[in-house]
């Protein structure tokens, strides 16, 4: 950023049309990498399968199985090869753990 010492008393209209189209500016780009960023996690939650009998939730990705039970405090129990590997998740629902399985966010024990 450009420096911006001045006190408003000393900006004049001028110094301050270009700052204004600053910010306009860097508001757009971040709005755009946004919309990147949203679309490519869900172009990645798309590549995990996902199925659901009863109340597990099957995830499968790069060779992993995750199975996802809701447990009684509404949080989400993650097994792999029958082992408990995160108890009580509680960063998000089934979309948000499918973006963390394709990230490889979610650890192999």
């Amino acid at each position: 950023m450009k420096n911006i010492t001045k006190s408003a008393t000393e900006m004049d209209i001028k110094q301050y049309k270009k700052l204004r189209l600053e910010m306009f500016e860097t508001a757009t780009r971040l709005e755009l990498v946004e919309r990147s960023l949203a679309a490519a996690a869900a172009e990645l939650r798309s590549q995990v399968i996902a199925s659901k009998v009863g109340e597990t939730v099957t995830l499968q990705f790069g060779g992993r199985v995750l199975k996802c039970v809701k447990n009684t405090h509404n949080r989400y129990n993650i097994k792999e090869n029958n082992k408990v590997i995160i108890s009580d998740y509680t960063a998000g629902g089934i979309s948000d753990i499918r973006l963390c399985l394709a990230l490889g966010e979610i650890i192999k024990y």
